[in-house]
């Protein structure tokens, strides 16, 4: 009897050890591991806001709607999904921690994925596409910190936006749900 309740408590620590799994960050094709930040996961869940500069000002928010897009900055309504807003903040993060990294838009592309975790992808946008957009990841983050600061719904989850990469009026940062 004692060897089934050893086993029943190693089970059941396994189950708490897994309960407190994060969601893995995966950064966009491109660029730099986690592990070669010497970053995890969970340091970047753990991680608070980033804080916006003042000079950064994009305009007024546009209302959310489903019918058409509105121009940036707004908040998107996806069909009702809404995105974990702690894996959001992780992506964010993870860009914000890249620097002067260049996030960039290649070969006139429309888009590039550059962060996805749990059910959060942050794709840049090339809004008026040119052939090449490159950007730092950290302006990036600030735009995508925009987002989770102004498209809040209930504290733990919220809708997805989109608005200017600081500095760039022609990249997009789209945060939606994958």
């Amino acid at each position: 009897m004692a060897i089934f309740s050893d086993f029943l408590a190693i089970l059941l620590a396994a189950t708490v050890v897994s309960a407190i799994n994060f969601p893995e960050v995966i950064p966009g094709p491109g660029l730099p591991s986690l592990a070669s930040l010497n970053l995890t996961s969970e340091a970047l869940h753990a991680m608070g806001p980033i804080e916006i500069h003042p000079d950064y000002h994009i305009g007024d928010v546009k209302p959310m709607s489903k019918r058409d897009n509105p121009t940036p900055p707004a908040c998107i309504y996806y069909g009702g999904a809404l995105i974990d807003r702690a894996n959001m903040l992780s992506c964010v993060n993870f860009l914000y921690a890249l620097g002067t990294t260049p996030c960039t838009i290649s070969n006139g592309a429309a888009s590039a994925q550059w962060c996805n975790v749990g059910n959060v992808a942050l794709y840049g946008w090339n809004w008026h596409n040119l052939p090449t957009v490159p950007s730092y990841c950290s302006d990036v983050a600030i735009a995508a910190q925009w987002v989770y600061n102004n498209c809040n719904y209930d504290n733990v989850n919220q809708w997805g936006g989109w608005a200017y990469v600081n500095g760039n009026v022609n990249i997009i940062a789209n945060v939606t749900r994958q």
